[in-house]
């Protein structure tokens, strides 16, 4: 829901986590402040294909962005609940998280 926040509304940040990309650079063309994506390498409702386009589109379009791939993870692996928990991952992904919206919303 992120991204389609995105490609909606003026944002500062924009943080994706595991959810559905949009990789038509046109309509990515609206976002100007970074974007973090976090992914499952063995996500196959978004599969690592769709990111790197999606990585692809912004980095055309020069928008700043940090897009990680957790090897081995599946979709929602972040989730504490849900069977594809990865404890490991949802640390780094979470550490990563704060810092990039330390470093991006610091100064509004």
């Amino acid at each position: 829901m992120s991204l389609q926040l995105a490609l909606n509304e003026k944002l500062a940040a924009t943080v994706v986590y595991y959810g559905s990309l949009e990789t038509n650079a046109t309509k990515l063309s609206v976002i100007k402040w970074p974007v973090l994506g976090i992914f499952g390498s063995l996500d196959t409702s978004i599969p690592v294909a769709s990111v790197k386009e999606f990585e692809k589109s912004l980095n055309q379009l020069n928008i700043q962005n940090e897009i990680r791939i957790y090897e081995g993870v599946g979709h929602a692996f972040a989730n504490p609940s849900g069977a594809n928990y990865a404890p490991e991952q949802t640390k780094d992904a979470w550490e990563k998280t704060i810092e990039f919206l330390n470093k991006n919303l610091k100064n509004i």
